[in-house]
């Protein structure tokens, strides 16, 4: 699974963004004009979409897309290797 390309556009369609806006160093603050409560809701919808809890305490920490897609990911790979 290509976890960015389709975080992305997932980012694209919650923030009513063009997808080619859309980079690993798009800011949820700054760029997509996100306030903490936008943040949570989309942090609810990734975790419904890809089937995988985030970690709260490293998502304080993300400010970029490219540093979401890494927790995602992170999430991901521990998730699955919890399943075998």
């Amino acid at each position: 699974m290509d976890v960015d390309e389709s975080l992305y556009a997932l980012v694209a369609r919650y923030f009513l963004k063009p997808r080619e806006k859309i980079g690993a160093n798009t800011r949820f603050k700054k760029d997509l004009k996100a306030d903490s409560l936008d943040f949570l809701e989309f942090v609810l919808l990734v975790e419904e979409e890809y089937r995988c809890p985030l970690d709260d305490d490293a998502l304080s920490l993300v400010v970029t897309v490219g540093q979401f897609s890494q927790l995602l990911e992170t999430s991901i790979a521990g998730n699955s290797l919890g399943k075998e």
